[in-house]
Parts: C-alpha cells; structure tokens; sequence
C-alpha cells in the first residue's frame, strides 16, 4: 500500500518536476479576523470602528482590499470613514492607497456614506474572488476584486442595477494613488510621472488636469523617477487599466504627492471593468515594460470576463437531490445521521441560486458561506457510501 501510494503521488506530481515544466498556480482567498481600531475622525474617537480586510492570491502574487468604517449605534443607518472606504493595503501601503484607493459616486453622491450590505469572500479557488454590496438609493452596487492562477494583477468589476422607477444617469470613479512612496515633505523632492502610450507627464510641468484618451490610453503608469527601485528607493510603480468602450471620459491630476484619476463611465453598460497593478519590489523600466508587452491583449479581453464564482455558476440542483438521495441509501446508518442536516442545507443553496439568477449579489455571498459547510458533508457522505456499501 505505502509503494503504491508513493507511484501514484510520483505519477501525478512527474509533471510539475519535470524540467521546463510551467509553474503550477493555486488561488486563494481569506477573511481576515475583523478588528477594531480607535478612531481618528473628529467626533467618532469613542465610536464602533471596525477594519475588515480580504485577501486575495493568485498563487504568484497577492492583493488585500480593506473597508475601514465607523457604523455606530450613535448614527445609524449612516457610514463614516476617515479617508476611504475601499483601500489596499499589500502589496504596499502607498501605490494604491492603503486607507482608500477607490471611490464610487452615483449620480454625484458618493457611496462611502452607505454602510456596507456585504463585504464577503465569493470563492477561493480556481478563482480568488470577492465582493463589496451598497445599497445605494437609486441602484444597488457592488464591486467585484479577483485574481486568476498566475495574475500579477487585480482584476476589478464595478456592476450597478437601477432600483425600480429609478434612473443611474452618472457613474464616477475617483482613484487615488501614492507612487512607490509617501513624498509628503519637500525634503522627499520627488518626480511623480504618469505615462500612457502617447505621453509622459512630469508633476512640476503639469499645470492642470491631463486628460485620458480612451481609445490611446491602454494603460495609464504612475511612478516616481526618484524613488526607484532602480535607484535604491522606494517599493516599485502602479499601473491601471480601464475598458475604452466603457468610458465617457478620464484626466489625471499629478502632484510631488497624490496622483488622482477620475473616471466618469457609462451609466447606460451598468458596469464598469478595471485591471490594477501594484509593481512591488521592481524598478520602473521593468514594470512599464511588462505593462507596455501586455496592457493590449488584457484590455481586449477583460470585459469578456465572468466576475461570478464558479461554484455557483455550475451547481446543479437535480444533480445534488438525485445524487443525495442515493448516497443517503448507500451510507445506511452514517446516511440516517446525516439527511436531516444536508437536506436543509440543499434546500437552502437551491432558494440562494435562484435569488442568484434573479441578480441579487447578496446572495452570491450566501452561496459561498452554506456550500462550503454543504460540500464538506456531501464528500463525507460519498465516503461513508463507499465503506458502507463497497459494491
């Protein structure tokens, strides 16, 4: 038995030894425990201030989205925050704003009053995916962060469905980013620069907002010609990618500190796709060749994208009551034990999927959360039938 359990581990990891073999990626995603930190808005200094971070892997790099929020019983209803709502704090602090990187207006008002409806893990694997939910008053909004095995990036969906007799007419994103490093002394004597394939652009020449050409602008790079990498400083540049057909209009406002980038889209498509990266540890010419060699080909296919857990896309209900049911015979007195609890759980995945396929984004976050718990008893199940009923 042991020689044939070390064939067969040998057999199938052969592939993965061999010489020139690619690498093999595996996907994960992970809630972070929730804690609460003391708050430093002026007013909330006693309040219920939690922090919740997710973080995502592509078996190649990782990437971790934080909500920081105050939503105390002293204001109820209504969300505060410090300085953003939707932040990522790794790879690195600076680049994409650790405390806040994205902002999100419907029709001119911005969500981060909103309390969160959701903030959740949608699937660990073969995608690392997750999710935010408003429920904002004229749409219900979520944004959707993932990773594919071997990404180097953060793929992003931002998806909003008008509510009933109500209209989204403007969607507006604000991004915010911090290039390699916090240059918020004069000492620093930085060099912000954004690049995009037809333009380089220095902060101390910029004398007002440059705009963005959607169709030329495949990819918009920000970095510090100072703090590089190459040169000993700081942690590496950032770049962003953004669908042309999507967007109405774009600029980006450089400074010796923040780099803003507003994005007005669509509101018409209902959603709005990204692609985020955070170049950490690597000198600006690799990054900005990396980004030149493949922005193109990413741009053409991210809107093609599904953004949905796989898991929840293939289940099946008449495949799981059909097969439950036999296993339930086959186990026999293992089986007994176990029907009460996987047939409730069956009955509650099959009312989340057809929420599900309503388009209610809450309930791909309950999907995730009771299949999990399901599909662990379901194994054990298939394995009590084997022992139980060998033929």
């Amino acid at each position: 038995m042991k020689r044939l359990i070390l064939w067969l581990t040998l057999v199938f990891a052969w592939p993965c030894l061999a010489d020139g073999a690619p690498p093999v990626y595996c996907t994960d995603a992970v809630a972070l425990k929730p804690y609460q930190i003391r708050g430093s808005l002026p007013g909330h200094e006693h309040h219920r201030w939690l922090e919740k971070n997710i973080k995502l892997n592509s078996g190649k790099t990782s990437y971790t989205i934080r909500n920081s929020a105050c939503n105390d019983e002293a204001h109820p209803g209504v969300s505060y925050h410090y300085e953003g709502y939707i932040g990522m704090p790794a790879p690195s602090s600076c680049n994409w704003y650790h405390r806040g990187f994205m902002f999100i207006a419907i029709n001119g008002k911005d969500l981060g009053s909103i309390p969160l409806a959701d903030f959740s893990v949608l699937e660990k694997s073969p995608q690392a995916l997750c999710q935010m939910v408003w429920n904002a008053p004229e749409a219900t909004v979520y944004v959707r962060f993932m990773q594919l095995p071997g990404d180097d990036m953060l793929r992003c969906r931002l998806h909003w469905t008008p509510k009933a007799e109500k209209k989204v007419e403007a969607v507006q994103l604000r991004l915010v980013c911090y290039p390699s490093f916090f240059t918020n002394k004069p000492e620093h004597g930085p060099d912000r620069i954004v690049v995009t394939p037809r333009l380089t652009a220095h902060h101390r020449d910029a004398t007002g907002k440059i705009p963005l050409q959607p169709a030329e602008d495949a990819f918009v790079f920000y970095a510090d010609t100072v703090y590089d990498v190459a040169n000993g400083k700081g942690v590496g540049p950032c770049a962003m990618v953004f669908a042309s057909e999507q967007l109405l209009k774009g600029d980006v406002s450089l400074s010796s500190y923040a780099i803003t980038t507003n994005l007005d889209m669509n509101p018409a498509l209902g959603r709005a796709d990204l692609l985020f990266w955070d170049f950490n540890k690597q000198t600006n010419a690799d990054a900005l060749q990396r980004l030149q060699d493949s922005a193109a080909c990413l741009r053409a296919n991210m809107t093609a994208l599904s953004f949905e857990a796989t898991a929840l896309q293939n289940f099946n209900p008449e495949f799981f009551t059909c097969e439950l049911g036999s296993l339930i015979v086959r186990a026999k007195e293992d089986g007994v034990a176990r029907q009460p609890k996987l047939t409730q759980s069956l009955k509650r995945l099959i009312a989340i999927k057809q929420r599900a396929d309503a388009g209610d984004p809450l309930a791909c976050g309950d999907f995730a959360s009771e299949y999990d718990a399901f599909i662990l008893d379901f194994t054990r199940l298939k394995i009590e039938a084997l022992l139980n009923s060998p033929e």
